[in-house]
């Protein structure tokens, strides 16, 4: 088999693992959402909201194994798009706290962090698919 297609075969591989993850997190989250209208149980409650969490277990498990399927120079790249979109998410948040306290902002819901980071890695993803320097998301097959 040759590289290229090695490279594709993983791709597919992560891609079809992260997406199925995403898409029963997704489920989880509004099933439990659902659910979570009716319940009067506070243990009941507890248990329903953390529902979401075992399939975002999932997507962590499939980004571990998309990264043990890379060679050395592409984990390289991911590490450190990784290691500059948590930096950028770090600075943005510690700079909305120090906002807050000072300008008393509105409380933002912990979940905007992870939007952020959504955001971050889109952004830095760009930046290096753009200068040529490497895919977040997966890096492709070099030809040529």
């Amino acid at each position: 088999m040759a590289d290229g297609e090695f490279d594709q075969r993983n791709r597919r591989l992560y891609q079809a693992e992260l997406w199925g993850s995403i898409i029963e997190f997704i489920i989880l989250y509004y099933v439990a959402k659902g659910v979570l209208r009716n319940e009067e149980s506070l243990i009941v409650r507890g248990a329903i909201s953390l529902a979401p969490i075992c399939a975002f277990g999932l997507i962590l498990r499939s980004i571990y194994r998309g990264l043990q399927r890379m060679d050395e120079l592409q984990r390289r790249n991911v590490l450190e798009i990784f290691a500059w979109f948590f930096a950028v998410t770090l600075f943005v948040t510690v700079a909305y706290s120090f906002l807050d306290w000072g300008l008393r902002l509105p409380k933002l819901s912990l979940f905007s962090v992870w939007v952020l980071m959504a955001i971050s890695w889109t952004s830095v993803g760009g930046i290096y698919v753009l200068t040529g320097r490497g895919n977040p998301f997966w890096p492709w097959p070099r030809t040529g």
